[in-house]
C-alpha cells in the first residue's frame, strides 16, 4: 500500500475490465479483521440470531447524520420464501433456477418476484474422456436435440432467451456471435434427421446418458426436458448421483464482467475434464498481448475451438431472482446479479 487509503496495482498487460473485477464482493479488503465497507457488524444479534449491520449516512453540513440498520440472515430457499410471504423479511437475494419454483408456487405480493438480466453460462459440460459420448459429433447432436424454448416456457422466466453459442451478445470487443444454422429450424422439424444421425453414430447399442443436477425442483424441470428431448433420439437418460459418476454436469455461473475472456477461461485444462491444450495457448496469448484487437481476436478464436469440439452445450442464460417488498426502494436488476445494501433505502412511511 502507498498510504492507508491508496493501493497501487501493477498490471502485466492491459485489463479493460479491471474496475469490474475489483468491484466483485470477493475483492473486498479486510485489515485487522475489519472490512473497508460502510457497514459495521454489531455485537448484538437480531431477535432470531440475525447479523446486525449498521452504518452512518452523512448528510449536509447542518444536518445530523442518519443511521441505517440491516438484519441479515441466511436460509434455505423454502424458509426464505416463507419468511418473505409472512412479512418477516423485506428482501430475499440469491435465488437460482434450481429453487425458482419454490417462489413461483408461493402466494406473494404482486411485483415482488424480480429477475436479473444475468450474463454468464448455463449449460452442460462433458466430464469423461473416452467412451461413446466423447465425440464432438455426439455432443453436437445432443445440443441440437434440446428444445430450449420448451425449457424456457417451463421455467416461466420473463425475457429469458435460448443460447446456442458459448459467447453471448454484448461482450466487450466481440461482435454478436453468429447463431448456428440449425437453430433457425424448429425442433420438431429437425428431429427426424437427428434420429437418423443418432442411429448412424450409435447403431442399436445406444448409451445411457447420466446427468448430474442439483436436488431441487427447478433442476427436476431441466432433467424432464432433457430426458424428453434425448429420449426422442432413442437414448436413455438418468440422473447421476454425483458429478464423478456423470457424463455431463451443469454450469450455472454469472460472469463477473463483460469480458469474453472469462467465458473461454472457464474451459481451460484443469478447470474441466474434457479440454483442448490449444485453447489454453490461445487464452494465454490473449492474456499477454498489449494490443486489444489482437486480444479480442484470440479470444474469439478460442471460443470457436470450444464450439467446434462442443466442450460446452449452452442452453440459456443463468436465472437469478430476488423477492423485494414495497418497503425497499432503489432495487434494480443488473447483469452481474449483485445487490449491495448501500443502494437500498426504506420507503417513506414504512
Amino acid at each position: 500500500s502507498m498510504t492507508d487509503r491508496v493501493i497501487e496495482i501493477h498490471l502485466g498487460a492491459p485489463r479493460p475490465n479491471l474496475l469490474s473485477l475489483l468491484a466483485q464482493p470477493e475483492m473486498a479488503i479486510v485489515r485487522g479483521g475489519v472490512g473497508s465497507g460502510p457497514f459495521v457488524l454489531s455485537p448484538q444479534r437480531g431477535p432470531k440470531g440475525e447479523l446486525r449491520l449498521t452504518r452512518r449516512v452523512p448528510k449536509g453540513e447542518d444536518e445530523t447524520p442518519r443511521s441505517e440498520e440491516v438484519l441479515l440472515a441466511g436460509a434455505a430457499a423454502d424458509e426464505a420464501v416463507k419468511s418473505f410471504a409472512a412479512g418477516t423479511a423485506d428482501l430475499v437475494l440469491g435465488g437460482t433456477f434450481a429453487d425458482l419454483p419454490t417462489a413461483q408456487h408461493t402466494k406473494l405480493p404482486r411485483g415482488s418476484l424480480r429477475f436479473d438480466p444475468a450474463s454468464g453460462l448455463f449449460g452442460l459440460v462433458p466430464t469423461k474422456t473416452g467412451g461413446p459420448l466423447d465425440k464432438a459429433d455426439v455432443r453436437k447432436l445432443l445440443s441440437q436435440a434440446i428444445d430450449r424454448e420448451a425449457l424456457i416456457a417451463a421455467l416461466a422466466v420473463p425475457n429469458l432467451t435460448a443460447r446456442t453459442t458459448l459467447l453471448e451478445p454484448g461482450l466487450d470487443g466481440i461482435p454478436t456471435p453468429p447463431v448456428p444454422a440449425w437453430a433457425g429450424t424448429a425442433v420438431a422439424q429437425r428431429r427426424p434427421g437427428l434420429v437418423a444421425q443418432a442411429n448412424k453414430l450409435f447403431g442399436t447399442n445406444k448409451p445411457v446418458i447420466r446427468v448430474a443436477l442439483p436436488d431441487a425442483p427447478g433442476a427436476a424441470i431441466l432433467f424432464d426436458e432433457l430426458q424428453r428431448d434425448w429420449s426422442a433420439l432413442g437414448l436413455a437418460v438418468e440422473r447421476a448421483p454425483s458429478a464423478a459418476s456423470a457424463d455431463f454436469v451443469l454450469i450455472d455461473e454469472v460472469a463477473p464482467s463483460a469480458s469474453a475472456a472469462w467465458f473461454v477461461r472457464r474451459f481451460r485444462c484443469g478447470a474441466v475434464a474434457v479440454c483442448d491444450n490449444e485453447i489454453d495457448q490461445l487464452v494465454e496469448a490473449a492474456r499477454q498481448t498489449p494490443v486489444p484487437a489482437q486480444r479480442y481476436a484470440l479470444i474469439a478464436q478460442a471460443a470457436g475451438r470450444i464450439e467446434d469440439a462442443q466442450l460446452f452445450i449452452p442452453i440459456t442464460a443463468p436465472v437469478r431472482w430476488s423477492l423485494v417488498s414495497r418497503r425497499i426502494v432503489g432495487f434494480a436488476g443488473n447483469r452481474f446479479a449483485r445487490h449491495t445494501l448501500t443502494d437500498l433505502e426504506q420507503s417513506a412511511g414504512d
